[in-house]
């Protein structure tokens, strides 16, 4: 294609090889199949996500199956599962050393709960990576979001 646009050149149908190369390639492009588009798609979401999780596991030091877990929780909050709870931004997850399990029981205890400690704030949701479920916390408990939510709607 570089020797015809020269030979053009040449002749004195363009001043340069890049004008006479603008016209010998072709400015249009076939239609993509929608199957292909949609294979595109999954492709960039996938990439996505592996990015946002490799992010994630070096945000919060964790690997990468937990951040797994993190960035699934802070999908379901962007989609609104958790719409209406609050949430910390800077601590998402429950420190296993923090709390007690409880077989019968699906609340979770602090350990040396302390009122005036901050560490975990009243009325944050957090995840529990062990279960893989996410808690409001309310005093010395973490309570799960479903039971949380449930207590949280009133009706009148």
């Amino acid at each position: 294609m570089v020797k015809r646009a020269e030979q053009m050149v040449e002749a004195g149908r363009f001043k340069t090889i890049e004008e006479a190369l603008q016209v010998l390639v072709p400015t249009y492009r076939k239609d993509q199949s929608p199957e292909e588009s949609a294979r595109e798609k999954i492709l960039t979401e996938e990439d996505n996500k592996t990015n946002a999780i490799d992010s994630i596991a070096k945000t919060f030091s964790l690997g990468k199956p937990d951040a797994a877990t993190l960035n699934t929780f802070f999908e379901d909050i962007e989609a609104g599962t958790y719409e209406g709870a609050p949430h910390d931004p800077g601590t998402f997850f429950i420190e296993d050393d923090d709390v007690a399990r409880s077989g019968k029981d699906s609340r979770l205890v602090v350990k040396d709960f302390d009122p005036n400690k901050d560490d975990y704030k009243d009325g944050r949701v957090y995840i529990d990576f062990i279960t893989k479920i996410a808690y409001v916390k309310q005093g010395q408990y973490f309570v799960p979001y479903s039971e949380w939510s449930a207590e949280e709607i009133k009706t009148d």
